[in-house]
């Protein structure tokens, strides 16, 4: 309504030019005599053209705006135009960022899934025999285990409720706590643990620091031989996870964090998904950690965490 009558307003000195016109015409007629028919017939062709002209300037009256804007923009209209360019660019941009995880997810699911079936498989064939092998049982179900807490972490990942909390994070209890867990994985490989000094502290979301070490450890038993050995330690500030297990190819270091990557040497190995790392990377991107790696084929694989914030305890 405001719309109209701001059109009426700018328009009233062409309105009552249109009024003075057309009682003129009815004066000068009726003053005369003539037939009424033809006096009104003309009226209302006079009135459809006006109102005709009307029209088309009031819905063009937009377009003919934004035209002059463009053309002449002012520092209001300057600002607006921007803001409706940026608008656009975020829209496409999220669009194109919605497609890329739709993907992404399609991917992501394929793999686990492929990845998944063959431990699945195995205790199937194992508890069919008349006697089953425990410890094989027992290695199928760590690697289910392990995948299924990658798919949590990708599900918590991708959705809309993974706040993360920020708050002061203590290094050596979380790296402890996850070592616990794993004793089961240390003791069954023999391999043996060198913990250094991990009195630090950090700001960082507590759970989410703990699935990317929790993930780095298991790299680290995964690719280490048997009798091997793994040392966790800092090092110039920055949290190191060392092994001396079947290291990385040099070609490969730089895609060890793509989707689905396993490397040649990865390829040695029916448990390697190339989805752990994967996460880590996309992870520590929003927990504002620096990750890194270094790795000689056959010797060793360092991994180093770098904090935003550090505080020696």
């Amino acid at each position: 309504m405001s719309r109209i009558n701001d059109f009426l307003e700018e328009n009233k000195v062409s309105f009552i030019f249109f009024f003075i016109i057309n009682l003129t015409y009815l004066l000068v007629f009726f003053t005369y005599d003539l037939e009424k028919f033809p006096v009104i017939y003309g009226f209302f062709i006079n009135l459809f053209v006006f109102l005709s002209y009307f029209l088309y300037k009031y819905f063009n009256k937009e377009n003919l705006t934004f035209r002059e804007i463009s053309k002449n923009p002012s520092q209001r209209d300057r600002i607006i135009l921007e803001e409706l360019e940026n608008l656009d660019k975020k829209y496409k941009d999220l669009l194109l960022a919605y497609n890329k995880m739709e993907g992404d997810m399609k991917d992501f699911y394929g793999l686990w899934v492929h990845e998944i079936k063959t431990p699945v498989a195995e205790n199937k064939l194992i508890l069919a025999d008349n006697q089953p092998d425990l410890e094989l049982l027992i290695k199928n179900n760590k690697r289910i285990e392990d995948y299924l807490n990658i798919l949590l972490g990708f599900v918590r990942y991708n959705s809309k409720t993974n706040d993360y909390v920020f708050k002061e994070v203590r290094i050596e209890p979380l790296v402890k706590e996850i070592i616990r867990e794993k004793s089961y994985d240390f003791i069954s490989k023999k391999i043996s643990l060198d913990v250094g000094d991990l009195g630090f502290m950090t700001i960082s979301d507590e759970k989410w620091l703990g699935f990317i070490i929790s993930q780095l450890l298991n790299n680290a038993l995964k690719y280490t031989r048997t009798a091997g050995e793994i040392k966790i330690y800092f090092e110039n500030n920055l949290l190191v996870i060392e092994d001396n297990g079947i290291g990385i190819k040099s070609s490969d270091l730089p895609r060890v964090f793509e989707m689905g990557y396993t490397g040649k040497n990865g390829r040695k190995f029916a448990s390697s998904t190339g989805l752990g790392l994967y996460l880590v990377k996309s992870i520590g991107k929003n927990l504002n950690l620096g990750i890194k790696i270094e790795s000689e084929e056959e010797k060793f694989t360092k991994i180093m965490i770098s904090f935003p914030k550090l505080t020696k305890l």
